[in-house]
């Protein structure tokens, strides 16, 4: 018998993810460093 599984939201994707941190950067909500920082973490670098 196969295990259910609850459905999840799936998780954002990076290019979402990235996205979403270029918007707050263009707000001045964070930083160009706060950004490259998120982006390295999200592509995993």
């Amino acid at each position: 018998m196969p295990i259910e599984r609850p459905n999840h939201q799936p998780e954002a994707s990076q290019a979402d993810e990235l996205m979403k941190f270029a918007e707050l950067k263009e707000k001045g909500l964070i930083t160009d460093e706060e950004f490259e920082a998120k982006k390295k973490q999200i592509l995993g670098l």
